[in-house]
C-alpha cells in the first residue's frame, strides 16, 4: 500500500486510493483483523483531503473488505481472505467510449457527488462502454480544434452551469453527442436527465408540516444555481400549501457555507419556538448535526429534522427522514440515451426522474 496517487492519472483520487488498499488485502499484504490507517493519517499519507480518504473508505467497506469499530478505527473484515489470482478472462466487446465531464476529480467532497461518479462507472460497465474523463484542458481542445487527446463516442456532461449551455449547445451542433445529467434544461433541445428538486422538497415539507409543525426553519443557499432554487421554492410552496407564510427569522441563507456554526446559533437562539428544521442540501448536513449534537438538543424530541440529500453522518446514518436522489437510475438512464444516440436516434427531450423519499425517524408528530 506504498504507492502514491497519480494527480494526473483519469482515475479519480479517491478510487486511486481504494483500489491501493483493496490490492493491499486481497494480495495479503493486510490480512484479515488488520487496522486501516485513519482518514487524517490516509490523506498526509496520500497528500489528500480527508473527504477524499472518507470516501475511499467508504467504498471499501460498501464492498465488504473493511469494516468501521466505533472508537476503534477501520479494520479489514475477518471474512477476507486473500484468493488464488484468476485466469485474465478476454475483455468484452465494448459499445463505444463515452466520456465524462463536470465532475471535479482532485476533490470529491460529497457523498452524492461520490455516489453518482460510482454509478456512473458501473453503468458504464454494465452496459459495456470503456468510460473516460476529460479535464477542462481536454474541453479547451476540443473546442479551439473540435478534438482531444481523448478518443471517445459520446459525451455525458454533468452539472453545467446556465453559462455553460450555450457552449454545450455549439458543440452538439459541430456533430459530437453530448447528454447532459443531473440539470433540467429550459428552453434548450440538448438532451438530459435530471433529478426532480421541487416535488421531493415539498413533499418532505408538507410530511413535517403534517406532523403539525408550524414554525419551521430551513438552512438553504443563495448561490445563483437553478436546482436550489427549485427545492427553495418546494419548501415555500409546502407552506403557502398550509396557509403558513415563510419567516424571514426562521430562514438561514448561505453563500459560503464553509462554516455557518454561527449562522446556526443564531437561527436557534433567535427562534426558540422552532419545533423542525429543513435543510435544502447535503452540504449543511454534517455541521447542522454537530451543531444539535454539541448544543445538546435531541432528534426528534427538541427539534424535528428533514434534509435534501441522504445523510452520511455516522450518528445519523439511516435515521433521518430525506429526499434522496436515485443516482444508479440516473445513470442508467443517461447510458441509455447515449446508447440511442450512438445507434442515431433522435433525442427529443429531456427525463425527469423522481426523487426517493426516506421516512426515518427524526419527524415527531406534535399537537
Amino acid at each position: 500500500m506504498n504507492a502514491l496517487v497519480d494527480k494526473n492519472n483519469m482515475k479519480p483520487i479517491y478510487l486511486q486510493v481504494k483500489d491501493s488498499i483493496s490490492a493491499a488485502i486481497k494480495q495479503g499484504e493486510l490480512t484479515a483483523g488488520s487496522k486501516i490507517l485513519s482518514e487524517n493519517s490516509l490523506s498526509k499519507k496520500y497528500g489528500i483531503h480527508r473527504h477524499t480518504a472518507r470516501s475511499s473508505l467508504q467504498l471499501l467497506s460498501e464492498e465488504g473488505l473493511i469494516t468501521s469499530i466505533p472508537g476503534r478505527g477501520w479494520f479489514v473484515t475477518e471474512t477476507t481472505a486473500r484468493k488464488p489470482p484468476k485466469t485474465e478472462a478476454m475483455p468484452p466487446v465494448t459499445n463505444g467510449v463515452i466520456a465524462i465531464y463536470g465532475i471535479p476529480l482532485d476533490t470529491i467532497q460529497s457523498y452524492f457527488t461520490t455516489s453518482f461518479l460510482n454509478s456512473l462507472l458501473n453503468s458504464g460497465a454494465k452496459h459495456h462502454y470503456n468510460v473516460r474523463f476529460l479535464s477542462d484542458e481536454d474541453m479547451h481542445d476540443i473546442e479551439a480544434q473540435g478534438h482531444c487527446s481523448v478518443k471517445f463516442d459520446a459525451i455525458i456532461w454533468t452539472g453545467p452551469s446556465p453559462e455553460a449551455i450555450p457552449k454545450i449547445e455549439k458543440l452538439a451542433a459541430s456533430g459530437i453527442k453530448i447528454v447532459v445529467a443531473n440539470r433540467h434544461l429550459y428552453g434548450s433541445a440538448l438532451p438530459f436527465v435530471s433529478i426532480d428538486q421541487y416535488s421531493g422538497t415539498r413533499e418532505l415539507a408538507s410530511r413535517v408540516i403534517n406532523a403539525g409543525h408550524r414554525r419551521i426553519g430551513c438552512v438553504t443557499s443563495d448561490l445563483p444555481y437553478r436546482y436550489l432554487s427549485e427545492r427553495w421554492r418546494g419548501f415555500c410552496d409546502a407552506l403557502h400549501a398550509a396557509g403558513i407564510e415563510p419567516d424571514e427569522k426562521l430562514i438561514l441563507h448561505v453563500t459560503d457555507s464553509s462554516d455557518i456554526s454561527g449562522g446556526l446559533n443564531n437561527l436557534f437562539e433567535s427562534n426558540p419556538d422552532m419545533t423542525a428544521l429543513f435543510l435544502t442540501g447535503e452540504v449543511f448536513h454534517r455541521q447542522t448535526f454537530e451543531y444539535i449534537k454539541n448544543s445538546g438538543r435531541k432528534i426528534p424530541d427538541d427539534i424535528s429534522v428533514a434534509v435534501f440529500d441522504k445523510v452520511n453522518v455516522s450518528d445519523f446514518k439511516g435515521k433521518i427522514a430525506s429526499v434522496e436522489q436515485p443516482v444508479a437510475q440516473m445513470s442508467e438512464e443517461l447510458f441509455a440515451l447515449v446508447a440511442k444516440m450512438l445507434d442515431g436516434k433522435k433525442i427529443e427531450s429531456g427525463l425527469i426522474v423522481e426523487p426517493v423519499i426516506c421516512p426515518g425517524e427524526s419527524i415527531k408528530k406534535i399537537n
